[in-house]
């Protein structure tokens, strides 16, 4: 009997934890952000400011370099008394609304979980002394500057902002408090399933233990431009979502990204996957790199979709002059296709207009490789270019009119039976068809490429080498050489309903925490540029634009012309 008993109660006890496993709620300072919004970014403080510390990292001489005004500076003693609890995660949102026709209206805020709100009313009095508190249905709120509002509750503090744009006149109004408190109703009033806490994608995410969060949405975008979303492409776009996870480790920052489909897009993605990216396009570039583009798909997933959005046959329609359609187009091409380039430098070169001025401009070494799939649907297509006078033939090749004529900056291309290769010179090109040479790679960056549908790398630190001193911005540059190293993206073919992609930055010291070394860099920057408006007798105004009230009025007319005698 106390057996039985026993395993029942185990029993019950195993359920009790699953049951409320599952139905984990996501924090509640997020039931005050709009289920619309369509980016949301939060971060755990605690775990930041952990790992500055432990890094001997100074808070405060961070904020002091990052901010002229006294309101906006934070000092960790600040944090600490400001009411907020730093040991949950705070939250950042956007919000739009509207369209190009009628106008745009677009929210900013931020969420915080309160610990007392006592202390966040002294805050804001010790930030603004003449500050008025204000109350509301449920909530207080207080004007800040520049259209910005607080409001608060027993639970939770909100900052807002709230501008508009007129697409006619082009107007911004950016000052607006009363659209700004309007949100704040909004916000603190909505039921739980109007909030973001009711998207299931959202509280996966948010279960996540990491030192931030990204998630966004497609929705907010498509109902701000109504052509797309009265189309059928509407159908694909639609319930979209992004969720990622960004964390902050020794030597480098790791993002990890999944992103969510509608059944619709999902079964289309799945019905043309497209193989892993082929490396062996990127082996025969000849010597060291400083990046590569490699991604590969099946073409007739650009078919599918445009037959969903119901644009083929007016693509068609346009495609018709040049004696071919949308599937020659597909078909000409396998669908993989690599980017590579190197020998990145700044050149100095005379202007041709007046080769008495110089100036300096980037110049590197590239080559694109397109796989052809059906040759004769190639053929066909650059035929039709040729016919139009857009692609000529030289040397029994189908070329661009300009590499024909030598005036597109030395580039170069070359077709086969099985690739179509862009150069920026003809001896790369020579070399990289004759398959003599190999990549040089950092090592494992190959082996992270394999595998994918896409990947991405950057070599920071060869490009950041090649740029000539300049002593206007030269503590920025060399606190780039001693942060940055280099940068690899990639991303995997659709799972059930669901991609998967991962970024990460590495850093010059793999031994200190990568939020300390980023830190350091901004501090730099901050002060820099700090040191350079000073230098020069500039503030903040000096970057804006001119006001219409700063402005000769008159002396921006034309002159009057007096008529012939």
């Amino acid at each position: 009997m106390t057996k039985t008993a026993c395993r029942y109660g185990t029993f019950l006890f195993l359920i009790v934890i699953l049951i409320s496993s599952c139905s984990k709620k996501a924090p509640k300072q997020t039931q005050y952000i709009p289920k619309d919004a369509s980016a949301v970014f939060s971060i755990n403080p605690k775990q930041l400011f952990d790992k500055l510390n432990n890094n001997h990292v100074n808070i405060d001489s961070i904020m002091k370099a990052a901010s002229d005004d006294s309101t906006m500076r934070w000092t960790m003693e600040d944090i600490k008394n400001s009411g907020i609890d730093m040991d949950a995660d705070v939250y950042l949102f956007a919000q739009q609304a509207g369209s190009i026709m009628s106008g745009q209206n677009s929210v900013l805020g931020f969420v915080g979980a309160l610990r007392s709100t006592s202390d966040f009313e002294a805050f804001l009095k010790k930030k603004m002394p003449s500050v008025q508190f204000q109350k509301a249905s449920g909530y207080s709120y207080a004007n800040l500057k520049e259209g910005f509002v607080a409001g608060w509750n027993d639970d939770a503090a909100i900052i807002t902002k709230a501008t508009s744009m007129n697409m006619q006149s082009g107007e911004m109004n950016s000052d607006d408090f009363g659209a700004s408190q309007k949100a704040l109703t909004t916000y603190f009033t909505q039921k739980e399933d109007a909030s973001i806490a009711s998207v299931d994608a959202f509280k996966d995410a948010a279960k996540e233990k990491a030192d931030m969060h990204l998630f966004t949405s497609s929705n907010a975008a498509l109902a701000t431009i109504p052509m797309l979303g009265m189309s059928k492409a509407s159908d694909l776009l639609k319930d979209l979502y992004s969720a990622s996870t960004i964390n902050f480790e020794d030597g480098r920052v790791v993002m990890d990204s999944k992103a969510y489909m509608n059944d619709m897009l999902a079964d289309t993605l799945k019905k043309y996957t497209g193989s892993k990216v082929n490396m062996d396009m990127v082996d025969h570039y000849p010597g060291a790199v400083n990046g590569f583009a490699v991604f590969s798909f099946d073409p007739r997933l650009l078919t599918a979709v445009m037959n969903i959005a119901g644009v083929t046959t007016t693509a068609n329609q346009g495609l018709q002059q040049f004696g071919f359609t949308v599937d020659d187009v597909i078909r000409a091409f396998k669908g993989d296709f690599a980017i590579i380039f190197s020998n990145f430098g700044v050149e100095e070169k005379a202007s041709p207009e007046y080769p008495g001025i110089k100036y300096k401009q980037p110049a590197v070494k590239m080559l694109i490789n397109a796989a052809i799939g059906d040759k004769a649907s190639y053929d066909k297509v650059v035929a039709g270019l040729a016919a139009k006078g857009i692609m000529v033939q030289k040397d029994g090749q189908y070329m661009l009119k300009e590499m024909a004529e030598g005036t597109a900056d030395g580039y170069v291309m070359n077709a086969d039976a099985k690739n179509l290769i862009v150069a920026s010179d003809a001896a790369l090109l020579q070399q990289y068809k004759a398959g003599t040479g190999k990549v040089v790679l950092p090592q494992g960056i190959e082996d992270k490429a394999r595998g994918n549908a896409m990947a991405f790398y950057a070599d920071i630190t060869s490009m950041l080498n090649a740029i000539p001193p300049d002593t206007t911005g030269q503590p920025m540059m060399n606190s780039a050489k001693q942060t940055f190293r280099d940068a690899i993206i990639t991303s995997e073919n659709i799972n059930g309903n669901s991609v998967k992609g991962r970024l990460e930055l590495r850093l010059v010291n793999e031994k200190e925490n990568s939020l300390a070394a980023l830190s350091r860099y901004f501090g730099t920057v901050a002060n820099t540029i700090g040191e350079m408006k000073e230098m020069n007798g500039m503030n903040d105004d000096t970057f804006g634009a001119p006001k219409p009230e700063d402005m000769d009025t008159a002396a921006m007319e034309p002159p009057k012309m007096e008529p012939e005698k």
